[in-house]
């Protein structure tokens, strides 16, 4: 857990025990805080404990509270072993604190932290903790632009191979088409936090908050768009491959009922003349056998020949 503030123009990191010296906007950063920790926190935010606890024993859905404290659950893109799902983030305000709750370290959050640890946006400490808020909301959504334009390149790729997909460019696929439903869900969850956030009232909220926030909103619709579109294009691809799959089938299928037909004629010769009767010419001509093995050949040519023909194959 770390707090960071502004002082004499540059960020600093603020010891835990004295927060209260300062009155500018102080962030805390919390991963997985212990027991001893949400007692601290539950104390600065004036939040009860039950909701620190809650958020990091359930896997809870994008929401927005406003008593003493304002409260805002956000989800954000996560990468796991490989996989992209989306966890939540929880974020509490109360008068200049900010303290933003993580289960996993989240990108948004990292990258921030990085750039005060640089000594830069030092706009975020000088303001009110909701142009932290904003900002915060705003790299959120941008990881899920990020993302999703990731996986529309990885979807194009896919879409020019014209032979259909290996087995596992189809689990990669599934994959892809997992990943675009938890987004599905988690935005649209954000979408609704954001629009009630717009229409709230809180004492720190000022007209120009609302205004960001109204922006928020509708990139989010836009986020939401463009996932909506991504999915269409990864359920199509999907029933490409079902289209492709199906007609490598259907051809294969129709090439060899073709090799049987071709064989049958020849193989039912072959079976009738190998029944130990005698062959017709034999008495009178030695090569009767290979005319008859002639004939066969000419059948067969002549099948093909057919087939070739009327193009079915």
């Amino acid at each position: 857990m770390k707090a960071y503030t502004v002082k004499n123009d540059k960020i600093i990191e603020v010891p835990l025990d004295q927060l209260s010296k300062y009155k500018t906007t102080i962030w805390i950063r919390t991963i997985n805080p212990s027991q001893k920790e949400i007692e601290f926190l539950a104390g600065i935010t004036e939040a009860p404990i039950e909701e620190f606890k809650e958020f990091l024993e359930e896997d809870e859905r994008p929401r927005l509270e406003i008593q003493k404290y304002l409260q805002l659950i956000y989800r954000c893109p996560y990468t796991e072993n490989g996989e992209i799902i989306t966890v939540p983030v929880t974020v509490f305000i109360n008068n200049y604190m900010v303290v933003t709750i993580e289960k996993q370290k989240t990108a948004p959050l990292d990258y921030i932290e990085a750039l005060t640890q640089e000594g830069r946006r030092r706009f975020l400490y000088r303001k009110s903790p909701m142009t932290f808020l904003t900002y915060f909301i705003d790299k959120i959504n941008d990881e899920f632009f990020a993302k999703i334009d990731k996986i529309a390149d990885t979807v194009e790729l896919f879409r020019e191979r014209k032979h259909g997909l290996s087995k596992e460019m189809t689990e990669k696929v599934y994959s892809l088409s997992v990943t675009l439903a938890f987004f599905n869900q988690s935005l649209l969850g954000n979408i609704e936090v954001l629009n009630h956030l717009r229409k709230a009232y809180f004492r720190m909220i000022t007209p120009k908050d609302k205004e960001h926030v109204d922006e928020l909103y509708h990139d989010a619709l836009q986020i939401l768009d463009t996932e909506k579109v991504q999915r269409e294009i990864v359920a199509n691809l999907f029933n490409l491959q079902s289209v492709i799959t199906s007609a490598k089938l259907n051809e294969f299928i129709k090439k060899l009922t073709i090799l049987a037909l071709v064989m049958l004629i020849p193989t039912l010769l072959s079976g009738i003349f190998g029944m130990n009767v005698p062959l017709p010419f034999a008495h009178d001509d030695p090569f009767a056998f290979y005319y008859i093995l002639f004939f066969m050949f000419l059948i067969t040519a002549g099948s093909i020949g057919f087939f070739k023909f009327m193009k079915w194959f």
